[in-house]
């Protein structure tokens, strides 16, 4: 049978207030069909517009009834070109998850349903595993590692934080309770 699901989608034209499909691109890397397999109960995120780059739909994971999906999928909005994430797979098959994007561009996962290698799919994770969707500003890469280093930094004020240099945006990330 041929994979048809992800090569149209169906839209809704706010405008008229009707749906319409519109056909997507393969990625001609990818290995099958060049779109991701039918399945259900993925995550599913959007990135929003940066620089020359248009708007784009992540989807990661799921369930086909049959197989598991550990596979990171890309949809650039602006053309409609799929893109397998071939570098940044999940870390194992997993669905029923929560996926979520925070503005800097890394996308995070938990918990959802994995196989516990008996095949009755029973098997909860409450896993937290996080991905960048994008190449992160240098000033995101610098505060991860800040982070790294100084894993008691919430026990320093704030005003101590900003006098060592620590720019404010990352100062009001930090938590404190």
């Amino acid at each position: 049978m041929v994979n048809r699901l992800f090569q149209e989608l169906p839209v809704l034209d706010l405008a008229t207030n009707r749906w319409h499909n519109i056909a997507t691109k393969e990625d001609p890397r990818a290995p099958e069909s060049g779109y991701p397999n039918p399945r259900r109960c993925h995550g599913c995120v959007q990135l929003p517009p940066e620089g020359s780059a248009g708007p784009h739909v992540i989807i990661s994971g799921g369930y086909d009834g049959t197989k598991i999906y550990d596979e990171v999928w890309r949809l650039d909005l602006s053309n409609m070109q799929w893109t397998l994430l071939s570098l940044c797979p999940l870390p194992y098959p997993v669905f029923f998850h929560s996926a979520a994007l925070c503005p800097s561009g890394r996308m995070y996962t938990f918990g959802g349903i994995v196989d516990d290698g008996q095949n009755t799919l029973s098997s909860r994770t409450s896993d937290v595993h996080a991905s960048w969707m994008c190449i992160p500003r240098l000033a995101e890469i610098c505060w991860e590692a800040v982070l790294f280093y100084n894993p008691e930094l919430h026990r320093h004020s704030p005003q101590s934080l900003l006098h060592a240099g620590l720019p404010l945006e990352f100062v009001r990330r930090i938590d404190y309770t």
